[in-house]
């Protein structure tokens, strides 16, 4: 009997340094961190048309992440531009796997952000938008851009001018939503090239599908 309880005790005394590895808090041993990619570096991005209420107070809009039919028209304030980026996530430190039950599950990837730098982001239609803003003109000056959190939420900042924020040369958030102003004038029908530049010279340019505003 005493020799069955010494091997159970170095049993236990062996594999406690994996369980308490893997079962670790957020504050006391990082598990989130050492089990997600924590970083993201920006490949490119998809533009897709989405429904929103722009309308709510505090510039908080409600945006249904759904693609448009091409042949319905929208209020200006009620249409817009989901961008999502093409990341590769990656982590400053080897990623620890231990094969272990957690309890606490993995930050999602990307968490940290980007170590990148925006430097513009240009927004021009194939139409004339109005007399100021002729068919290739910037029109970020126009838009509002809202960023998106993780699991497609709101960020707690509210809706800014497009060139201003990206005057600000930010880190690039995941996703982003950009919406007019104000309505267009000229011409109700308008396909929209968004041109993205970092500070390292990285440039990707998406195109959306045609947008028809009533």
């Amino acid at each position: 009997m005493k020799t069955i309880k010494i091997l159970s005790l170095a049993f236990l005394i062996s594999v406690a340094p994996l369980f308490l590895t893997g079962c670790c808090w957020f504050d006391t041993c990082g598990c989130g961190d050492n089990f997600s990619q924590k970083y993201f570096k920006v490949n490119g991005w998809k533009a897709t048309n989405v429904l929103i209420d722009s309308t709510v107070t505090n510039g908080y809009p409600y945006v249904r992440l759904d693609s448009l039919p091409e042949t319905a028209s929208h209020p200006y304030n009620k249409v817009g531009i989901n961008l999502e980026v093409k990341a590769e996530y990656y982590s400053s430190l080897p990623i620890n796997s231990y094969g272990l039950l957690m309890a606490c599950d993995p930050l999602p990837n990307g968490h940290e952000g980007s170590k990148e730098k925006v430097s513009t982001i240009r927004i021009t239609s194939n139409q004339d938008f109005d007399t100021e803003h002729p068919a290739g003109t910037n029109l970020a000056e126009i838009f509002l851009i809202k960023k998106m959190g993780f699991y497609n939420s709101w960020s707690e900042d509210v809706a800014v001018n497009l060139r201003t924020y990206s005057n600000g040369q930010p880190s690039p958030e995941l996703a982003y939503t950009l919406w007019l102003a104000k309505p267009p004038v000229s011409s109700k029908k308008h396909i929209f090239t968004i041109t993205y530049e970092q500070t390292n010279g990285d440039k990707y340019t998406v195109t959306t599908r045609e947008l028809t505003f009533s």
